[in-house]
């Protein structure tokens, strides 16, 4: 255990009031974590699990009445470890044999390199994506959410909708033993090609283990669970958020360098293009009536 005074296999919880609220808390963190590293994942939902979008998908779950999430089986209960590894090594042997045939893969890549260059272009694994950057992390967050409304709308949103929250996670290295070998590990090398990773300064985490599908009940059973922490943002301040980010630069043109991000970005600014002409006509409007 570390020296470090934080509550033990407790999740550090910050309810941020608004967007400067959480850009002051990460730049300026607890005296007691500011020397240590952290890593960021960025959920448009709160009661989203820790869990990797392969778990996602052959797991079945339940909302429970507070809201909170809550698993009744994943895939690594049904075919227990060996079992699970069988179907991921299965996965990716699938995905080595298909990208033989295209330009600038290595198809002889490692397991690890191959899954990072997949996870990006919507191969299940079982891996989950961080970043080093809570700024990119709060953009996919937002960015999610932007996406559900039109822009207009998310100026407008309801009051129901505006107490909402977006919810940026955390995990630091408070532990010397966070990773273990053949169990959890923490994957920073990137593969040459991994573009979009780079610009997104990725990283990705692995749990196997037989127990846990989500990173958070798996840090709890171990009594570590204070390597974790979120930030809850509500997400009346998306376009606020997106706004400041797009001075950083961290934009979609930038984290994903390809024709990509490149449609996304064209079609922000369209959309951008669409609320301005919009809002002339009402002022239009206003004017001639009056």
């Amino acid at each position: 255990m570390s020296d470090l005074p934080v509550e033990k296999n407790t999740v550090r919880v910050y309810d941020c009031c608004d967007w400067g609220d959480f850009m002051s808390r990460v730049r300026l963190p607890e005296p007691a974590l500011a020397s240590t590293k952290a890593i960021y994942r960025g959920h448009t939902k709160p009661d989203w699990l820790l869990m990797s979008r392969l778990d996602w998908q052959l797991s079945l779950g339940v909302r429970e009445e507070d809201g909170s999430s809550k698993l009744i089986s994943h895939p690594r209960q049904l075919y227990k470890i060996d079992g699970y590894r069988k179907l991921c090594d299965n996965i990716l042997q699938r995905f080595r044999r298909y990208v033989r045939t295209i330009p600038n893969i290595n198809p002889n890549a490692s397991d690890n390199e191959l899954w990072m260059l997949g996870r990006h272009f919507g191969l299940l694994t079982p891996l989950l994506d961080w970043t080093e950057s809570p700024y990119v992390a709060a953009f996919f967050a937002f960015a999610d959410t932007y996406q559900q409304f039109e822009p207009r709308a998310v100026r407008t949103l309801p009051t129901w909708r505006s107490r909402e929250k977006v919810r940026i996670w955390g995990l630091r290295q408070l532990e010397t033993d966070l990773e273990r070998a053949d169990e959890f590990e923490i994957v920073r090398d990137l593969p040459t090609t991994a573009l979009r990773q780079k610009a997104q300064s990725g990283v990705f985490t692995i749990l196997w283990t037989e127990d846990h599908a989500d990173l958070e009940s798996y840090l709890k059973a171990r009594d570590i669970a204070h390597c974790l922490e979120y930030y809850d943002i509500p997400i009346a301040n998306t376009l606020e958020a997106l706004t400041d980010l797009k001075l950083m630069n961290v934009t979609p043109a930038v984290l994903f360098p390809d024709l990509y991000g490149a449609a996304w970005q064209a079609n922000i600014a369209t959309d951008e293009i669409g609320y301005q002409i919009s809002s002339l006509a009402r002022a239009r409007k206003l004017i001639e009536s009056s």
